[in-house]
């Protein structure tokens, strides 16, 4: 990262950074209880070229991505009150705890939520 001056008179002011390992476009940044996380809202969003978003809408369902990751992670565990709970309501339809082999629960939740994002865009374009 390098930082930017700008001559201003005999003395130079600070302008800005650099950042050559990110891509243009518009970051959300998310405190997280280990550090931080930057996401790129056009890449979340699935537009390429970007359409007009609705930033609000959008970052209300990219904050629900860690919590859901949560809840799909506990219904990993049999003995966790979400996995028996899950159980409960949907019957006989849930014969063992969620399984995962290539995806963490993490990336599904992503998706979820993405899926979920573009299905409200998709309803907002018919209402329009």
């Amino acid at each position: 990262m390098e930082q930017y001056y700008l001559k201003k008179g005999r003395r130079y002011v600070p302008a800005g950074y650099s950042f050559p390992d990110m891509a243009e476009g518009l970051y959300w940044r998310q405190k997280m209880p280990n550090g931080t996380r930057t996401t790129s809202i056009c890449h979340w969003a699935g537009s390429n070229p970007p359409q007009p978003l609705n930033i609000e809408k959008l970052i209300a369902v990219m904050s629900q991505d860690d919590r859901l990751a949560r809840y799909v992670g506990k219904l990993t565990d049999p003995e966790s009150d979400e996995f028996k709970k899950a159980k409960e309501d949907q019957g006989d339809f849930i014969t063992g705890p969620l399984q995962f082999y290539n995806w963490s629960a993490q990336d599904l939740a992503s998706c979820i939520l993405r899926f979920a994002f573009e299905e409200m865009k998709d309803e907002d374009s018919k209402q329009s």
